[in-house]
């Protein structure tokens, strides 16, 4: 039978936050996500590895002075075993709290505190040039590069080098703080909210602690260039003398479009791995065969 529909609280805020509210008595975890439209295809030229850099190293203002009450209440509440994580890619920027169900209004305060009142330290910065200086740019495969251009067109933002250790060292925290106000703003965001925790009180925590941060309109994100690939089928081989088994890749530039062909895509994807079975299976061989789409903001490869 049809599996029964959750119930979802979908509202929003005065300042044009989304709020997703799952409420799960019964979990013993909790969770939040507040996802921000904005990631590294939104970055300015010149700039490439801002977004990563301005999620993770947002931090808790610990040097601020506080009142001794509110300073002893964050006191208590940093040993209360929140997780909290941070990541951007192409299109979003996540913040994450996480932790025991039985602590979930202070595992979302400390979620509003940091993106409220949280700041870049110049210690942390200066840290991370630190370690960028004392590493060296990750390794990327020499056809790897070639490979997007041909997929998606040399000069498509998916298909250029990754920004190094010297571009990010480059990065200034005004400019870090220029990325957070400009385009991190809750108006347009959503948070979701799940776990044990009972569903009226979280629903005025979230009215409580977000209602009141003040959002600011983000500009509509620029349209992103078309894929052009290379005409005709080519191959690129790459030799590593060290690797310990082959691996071939076989990549078409999708041309259905990633929300209205979702269903298709899958169905298409999971054809494709039963044929690659099939073959995998008569040769006797051990080793995986997968198929599936990398789907991005502008174009998806199969």
């Amino acid at each position: 039978g049809a599996l029964p529909a959750l119930a979802i609280d979908d509202f929003r805020l005065v300042n044009g936050l989304r709020v997703l509210l799952y409420a799960e008595r019964d979990s013993a975890a909790f969770e939040a996500r507040l996802v921000f439209p904005r990631g590294t295809v939104d970055e300015p030229a010149g700039q490439r590895g801002v977004a990563a850099m301005a999620a993770a190293l947002l931090d808790h203002d610990y040097e601020r002075l506080y009142p001794a009450r509110i300073t002893d209440t964050i006191n208590w509440a940093l040993r209360l075993g929140t997780q909290l994580s941070a990541d951007a890619d192409e299109e979003v920027t996540v913040f994450s709290s996480r932790g025991l169900a039985m602590f979930s209004d202070w595992h979302l305060w400390r979620l509003a505190w940091l993106i409220d009142q949280g700041v870049y330290s110049g210690d942390a910065l200066a840290a991370l040039r630190r370690d960028l200086r004392e590493s060296d740019d990750r390794k990327v495969s020499p056809s790897g590069l070639a490979f997007q251009q041909r997929l998606f067109g040399a000069d498509h933002p998916y298909a250029q080098a990754r920004p190094g250790r010297d571009a990010l060292a480059a990065i200034r925290r005004g400019q870090l703080e220029a990325w957070r106000r400009n385009q991190l703003s809750l108006d347009g965001a959503t948070l979701i909210v799940s776990g044990g925790f009972m569903k009226t009180a979280m629903h005025q925590h979230v009215v409580d602690l977000f209602g009141a941060i003040g959002a600011r309109p983000v500009p509509a994100r620029a349209a992103l260039p078309q894929p052009r690939p290379a005409a005709g089928p080519s191959w690129i081989g790459t030799r590593e003398p060290d690797a310990a088994q082959v691996s071939l890749y076989v990549s078409f530039t999708a041309g259905s479009d990633r929300d209205r062909d979702h269903a298709a895509r899958r169905v298409l994807g999971a054809m494709i791995e039963d044929r690659l079975r099939v073959v995998r299976e008569g040769m006797g061989a051990s080793y995986g065969a997968r198929s599936g789409y990398d789907e991005r903001a502008a174009g998806s490869s199969l």
